[in-house]
């Protein structure tokens, strides 16, 4: 009887902390993405070109990480030598930067030159 009992309670445990292996992988996925910090988020800022943007517009989505808003920056990138364009992109924004990411700032951003769509937001 006792070991019917044990083997209920490690089977019940296993599950448990499988399941629990499955949520803080899919977080930190989702964090990781949100962030920037995935495998094409590390190529832009690795390989992408560097020009300067004014932000047009900032929007909080709702999320937040580690008390840090998620916002979507809509922004005016102006590659040296090149036509500006347009562009959004989402971000992460550290509470101490959220004065100097305002409508009418002039931040660093990484691009692709071949993709005005992927752009990110370089605070390095």
């Amino acid at each position: 009887m006792m070991n019917q009992i044990f083997g209920q309670m490690m089977f019940w445990l296993f599950v448990s902390l499988a399941i629990s292996a499955v949520v803080i992988f899919f977080a930190f996925r989702m964090v990781a993405g949100a962030t920037g910090n995935t495998k094409a988020g590390r190529a832009l800022m690795a390989t992408g070109a560097d020009a300067q943007a004014t932000v047009l517009g900032l929007q909080q989505t709702g999320t937040y990480v580690n008390m840090n808003p998620q916002v979507i920056i809509t922004l005016q990138v102006s590659p040296p030598g090149q036509a500006p364009f347009q562009a959004q992109t989402s971000t992460i924004l550290p509470m101490v930067a959220v004065p100097q990411v305002q409508p009418g700032a002039v931040i660093n951003v990484k691009y692709d030159p071949t993709d005005h769509t992927k752009v990110m937001v370089n605070f390095g």
